[in-house]
């Protein structure tokens, strides 16, 4: 997507068209959350926010200090995790690799490719 030849000039620059009306308006930021100075850019984020979105296991964000009600109750407060807040594997990191296989994609694939 980020060099699609539409425009030569944008993808060499790395923004295609088609990658900037996905992705133009993106930012990224790293931050450690166990540290005082991380909480404190979050919290003058939110200020200024409309929503949050997460997706930590269940109570990660409350146990840090950062859960709906310590940041601000009237955000749209989005706690996303791969197995949900209520599964057996809640507690799990969720990503591509360990869902494939437990939801029998794998074995299926590995079967029958016909499949798909």
């Amino acid at each position: 997507m980020r060099r699609t030849p539409l425009s030569r000039s944008w993808a060499e620059r790395g923004m295609a068209p088609t990658w900037r009306a996905i992705n133009g308006i993106k930012r990224s930021l790293t931050l450690d959350l166990r540290k005082p100075a991380a909480k404190d850019i979050i919290r003058r984020m939110v200020a200024t926010s409309d929503a949050v979105m997460e997706n930590f296991p269940p109570c990660v964000m409350d146990r840090l200090g950062l859960g709906h009600a310590a940041l601000n109750p009237q955000l749209v407060y989005c706690a996303i995790s791969g197995f949900g807040q209520t599964s057996p594997y809640r507690d799990e990191a969720g990503y591509d690799g360990k869902i494939p296989v437990l939801s029998g994609m794998t074995t299926a694939f590995a079967v029958s490719p016909a499949l798909f």
